[in-house]
């Protein structure tokens, strides 16, 4: 079984952009290779989604971040820093601050 989830997103310039995440029943997951796509389901609560030009290293502070809530309703998306900025490290992604 295969689900497909749209997230969205800015690009760079400011432009609303949907990114597509595959998910498959063994819980991997799949996406176009146009761009380094991340999702992270942490300890903490959340799940955390990164995007990043191809060859972003997770150390570089080219990401951009977003964070939702695992539990509760409604869902909450935070963005790092509180913008959709490239300019965040995926590596320190729990540690930021979100609104």
């Amino acid at each position: 079984m295969v689900r497909k989830v749209i997230l969205t997103g800015k690009d760079k310039d400011g432009n609303d952009v949907e990114v597509p995440w595959l998910f498959y029943e063994n819980g991997s997951m799949v996406t176009d290779t146009s761009v380094n796509k991340i999702m992270d389901t942490n300890a903490d609560g959340y799940t955390y989604t990164g995007v990043a030009d191809p060859g972003t290293l997770t150390s570089d502070s080219l990401w951009q971040i977003q964070r939702y809530n695992n539990s509760g309703f409604p869902i909450v998306t935070q963005w790092e820093d509180g913008n959709a900025d490239y300019d965040n490290v995926w590596d320190n992604r729990t540690s930021g601050s979100y609104s």
